[in-house]
């Protein structure tokens, strides 16, 4: 086909040359006013007239050509996974495949199966390898910042629960949330003993499941401040059942730190979490903030007015909450695992082999982006 385009090419290119000769040569009566213009007009002429050079079988066999290797795609065993071979969708673009230089592709739920389980944890600076499986159970009621951990798992979400009340021989209750990270945490508190039951107007209704039948509590939801994909962090005020106001915040490591006061404990966890980040594991910093009353309402006489602008209401929200999330106290970070599909290592590195430039889109820390391949 290119080279009988290149011969159709170099014909139409030959007639204009001919052309344009003959008619500064022969044509004495017909000036030529402008050279350039007039052989243009002409070169386009031949390519229309010289146009049925190429005949229309040619495309017919072409669409052939392509639709018998479309099938052979198809049945190739090399291509197929177990029975299923791969799925030709049009085969105009087989030619195409070998163009391919770039890929990129999402990370959450495109390479990874989107499934999140709480696997472990840092808090205070010990780590917690089995608090996926509950060990954190019998640390509740002995050590506050385990407790303040899993009180900001088990608050500082958006999750509903289809259960009111939580009978202690029922399993775990279904959650829905918008991002199952939150789903993850919630389910990684309750079999650490602390589950979240019911939201409602009162507040969020939490069941300490440590001895015998479990020990109900109302945490009240005073100001709730949403994860954003700019804020990369979100944030609940609630006031305990003892009367305590406390800030809960959870959010990536890069935002969060900057708002942290201690330096000491801040450098341990960094390490954990760079631990966890070279494993696969997703990770995210906990701290939280004491409120005392004046300091409270002082906040919510400035967020009612915020938030009742008529005219940049949401920057100056954006900044009351800027101005709350300082001087957080850091609890530690969790390591939420999110198993890959199948076979993406070997397909990421078939796809390198056959020079094909791969990048990853993730909101994860770098070493957690690498270890996927």
């Amino acid at each position: 086909v290119m080279a009988i385009f290149i011969i159709y090419l170099s014909l139409v290119i030959i007639c204009t040359i001919l052309s344009a000769t003959l008619e500064i040569e022969t044509l004495w009566y017909i000036p030529v006013d402008n050279l350039p213009l007039d052989s243009g007009i002409v070169f386009a002429a031949y390519f229309v007239l010289l146009g049925n050079f190429i005949p229309i079988s040619m495309f017919v066999n072409l669409e052939l050509l392509k639709l018998f290797q479309a099938a052979w795609m198809i049945n190739d065993k090399d291509l197929m996974v177990g029975e299923k071979g791969m799925r030709v969708r049009n085969s105009n673009l087989n030619d195409e495949l070998s163009k391919v230089s770039y890929v990129f592709s999402d990370k959450t739920g495109t390479l990874t199966q989107n499934k999140m389980i709480f696997d472990q944890c840092s808090i205070n600076g010990v780590k917690y390898p089995e608090a996926g499986n509950g060990s954190l159970r019998l640390l509740v009621s002995k050590d506050e910042n385990v407790r303040h951990f899993l009180l900001n798992m088990a608050l500082n979400n958006e999750v509903l629960s289809d259960e009111e009340k939580a009978p202690a021989h029922r399993g775990m209750p279904k959650y829905a949330a918008p991002s199952p990270d939150e789903i993850a945490l919630v389910k990684g508190s309750y079999v650490n003993g602390v589950q979240f039951i019911s939201r409602s107007n009162e507040g969020i209704n939490i069941c300490f499941h440590l001895e015998g039948e479990g020990e109900h509590e109302t945490y009240r939801i005073l100001n709730t401040f949403e994860f954003t994909s700019e804020r990369k962090r979100s944030s609940t005020i609630v006031r305990t059942p003892e009367g305590e106001i406390i800030m809960y915040t959870k959010g990536a490591d890069s935002m969060m730190e900057p708002r942290l006061t201690q330096t000491k404990l801040i450098n341990k966890t960094k390490k954990h979490l760079t631990e966890y980040s070279k494993e696969g594991l997703r990770a995210l910093l906990f701290a939280k903030k004491k409120l005392s009353s004046e300091e409270y309402k002082s906040f919510e006489k400035k967020y009612m007015a915020a938030s009742s602008a008529l005219e940049g209401r949401d920057q100056k929200l954006a900044l009351l909450m800027e101005e709350m999330e300082q001087d957080l106290d850091l609890i530690g970070c969790s390591a939420i695992q999110d198993a890959l599909q199948e076979e993406v290592p070997d397909t990421i590195a078939y796809l390198i082999r056959a020079g094909i430039k791969i990048w990853m889109i993730t909101g994860d820390q770098q070493d957690t982006a690498e270890n996927i391949g």
